[in-house]
């Protein structure tokens, strides 16, 4: 909820914000967050393998966004 607050906070501070995530979904999220700009970046990677791993698939999808808004930035 902090992330949703501080980006309507900068959008109606005149900031264009968008929210980079790896999971998103419009039916389970905050009211607010359906307002925002969310991009999904990473999705395609498993959330586990077997059913165990969740801790390193979490890792390996943020790591996956982070290089994404890195090297392609839009």
């Amino acid at each position: 909820m902090l992330i949703i607050n501080l980006a309507i906070a900068l959008e109606s501070a005149g900031y264009t914000v968008t929210v980079y995530t790896s999971y998103f979904d419009p039916k389970r999220c905050f009211e607010e967050a359906k307002t925002l700009d969310v991009q999904v970046v990473g999705n395609w990677f498993p959330r586990s393998f077997f059913g165990r791993f969740f801790a390193f698939c979490a890792y390996i999808r943020m790591f996956i966004c982070a290089l994404q808004v890195l090297l392609w930035p839009k």
